[in-house]
Order: structure tokens, then sequence, then C-alpha cells
């Protein structure tokens, strides 16, 4: 479905009737409606939102991320969101302890021409995620100063003065295919295909594939394998 370029007033998200801690997401303006902070804090944490059809948001103008609440998990059931555009990635500037699944991201754009992180799944991983058969494609993350990354820009702790906490971030069977990532400036060195730059975190990587490019100031790569 495509988006209208409408922001609902109202909540356009329905209940799975066999689960009431899942939503399912079967509108453009389901995502629209998920693009208010307070919308998406409203259904509370550790909520499931489940994708039912094919969207396409047709790189209008105006778009926001989705702010899903901490601990949220994002099921794209082997279904595709398509021509995102915006300055943050699809779930927003930071996202908390995030999982996301069998997700397509096709003819997405992040960018920014500030000092900022940038990535196509978030700008910020904030706590340890798992990212599983997530395919990103026909894609470009730009930055003018910080770190890019092909999935996340950058991953830190929930608090950053907590240095007890570990984190777990796992990428499984995740492809970045015919996807530029691309960082300029003194970060310029921070790019990298599933993310840009992480804080003492464990990273874990199962059958992931590139299929891309990234550029730097200092890295020129092509069919990397990170």
């Amino acid at each position: 479905k495509h988006w209208n370029g409408q922001f609902p007033s109202i909540c356009t998200l329905t209940r799975d009737e066999n689960d009431q801690d899942c939503y399912l997401i079967d509108d453009a303006e389901d995502i629209a409606w998920l693009g208010d902070a307070e919308n998406a804090a409203s259904l509370g944490e550790g909520k499931t939102f489940r994708l039912t059809v094919n969207i396409d948001m047709d790189h209008k103008p105006g778009q926001k991320s989705m702010k899903l609440p901490a601990g949220s998990t994002f099921d794209g059931n082997n279904l595709t969101i398509k021509g995102i555009k915006m300055m943050v990635g699809l779930f927003g500037d930071i996202a908390t302890e995030l999982t996301v699944k069998n997700l397509t991201i096709d003819g997405a754009v992040v960018f920014s021409n500030t000092d900022a992180h940038r990535g196509i799944i978030a700008n910020t991983l904030r706590g340890s995620g798992t990212f599983t058969d997530v395919i990103i494609s026909n894609s470009s993350v730009f930055t003018a100063k910080g770190a890019a990354g092909g999935m996340i820009g950058y991953i830190s702790r929930v608090s950053k003065s907590d240095r007890s906490e570990m984190l777990d971030v796992v990428f499984d069977n995740c492809h970045i295919i015919n996807t530029s990532i691309e960082a300029e400036g003194r970060e310029g060195h921070f790019v990298g295909m599933f993310r840009g730059y992480d804080y003492s975190e464990k990273r874990y990587e199962r059958d992931a594939e590139v299929l891309s490019e990234v550029e730097s100031a200092d890295y020129n790569w092509d069919a990397v394998h990170d």
C-alpha cells in the first residue's frame, strides 16, 4: 500500500485477536501514526508490531520514523517497506532494546549534512538488539560527520555512565545488497555495513552477507564481507 502523505490523528493500528500484545500494521498510515512519540509510547513497552502488507512510502517529503517503545519487536512477516526518505532511520534517531526480524527495506535514503550518526534501521541503537532475516537493498546512507552503518549507525549502552552494562547485538542472516554507505569528515572511518561504530558491545554475525559498497575518507570497499 502507498502512503497518502497524511498523519492520522487517531490510532489506526489493530490488535492481533490471538495476541493482545501484538499490533498489526496493514497500512502506510499505521507507520505514519507511529511517527508520533506520544502515540507509540501510549501502547507500552515490550510490544510486537507485525507487518501484514507491503508498504511503499514513495519517497514523499515529511516522513517520520517509527518511534517504538523500548523492548519492541518489529516482525516484517517476510514483507517489504519501500521508499523511505528521511534524515533518520526507519525506527528513529534512537531505538532502545530493539528486535527486528523477517523484514526487507528497499529503496531507502537516509542522510544528514550535519554532525550525526545515520543508519537505515536506526541512527543509534541503545542497549542490546537482535536483527534476524533482515534485507537492506537498493538503498543509501550518508552523513557528513558521524558514524554510518547499513543497518545501525551507532551502538551505545542504555546508560553511558554504567560501564558494567554488557550489550549483545546479533545480526543473524542479514543481507545488505546494492547499498552505499558513506561518511565524510573526522569520523569518516566509522563506516560499516551492519553498524558504523559500537560502544563495548558483543556483536554476532551469522550467515550475514554484504553485496554493496562502503565509502569514506579512509575506506573504499567493494563486495565486502564484514
